[in-house]
């Protein structure tokens, strides 16, 4: 798949997911706390224990300490921990059009793959 194809899952992805939050949709959001370094590796890790099928199940990160995304939650959204980062990791279910797995990490801090996959965005879609 060329880049322009993968930007336009990204935009799709990123825009659904940001309409399942703006319908303050009632999500399960677990949530961890790392006291290191969370690494591309762990989240890497998390999604191949998932079950996940190609094509229908997409797996996102959000900057958990975004404004934006805290105020979408239809449940309260958790506080943020004092010195510590936040991440959401998801996974985006194309045929329901609902997000079947999240998770909040509450990380001491992240390296640098994530910081740079991130670039200047909230919300990227993994493939």
């Amino acid at each position: 798949m060329d880049n322009l194809g993968i930007v336009i899952i990204a935009v799709v992805v990123g825009g659904i997911v940001y309409y399942q939050f703006k319908k303050r949709v009632d999500i399960q959001l677990n949530e961890e706390v790392v006291d290191t370094e969370l690494s591309m590796d762990d989240v890497v890790s998390f999604f191949k224990m998932q079950k996940l099928e190609q094509k229908r199940h997409i797996p996102f990160m959000a900057n958990g300490d975004c404004v934006k995304f805290r105020k979408l939650f239809h449940a309260p959204y958790p506080k943020a921990k004092e010195g510590y980062c936040s991440l959401m990791i998801g996974v985006y279910d194309e045929n329901t059009q609902e997000i079947i797995v999240s998770k909040l990490i509450h990380a001491k801090s992240l390296d640098n793959k994530i910081i740079e996959a991130f670039g200047n965005e909230n919300l990227i879609v993994l493939n």
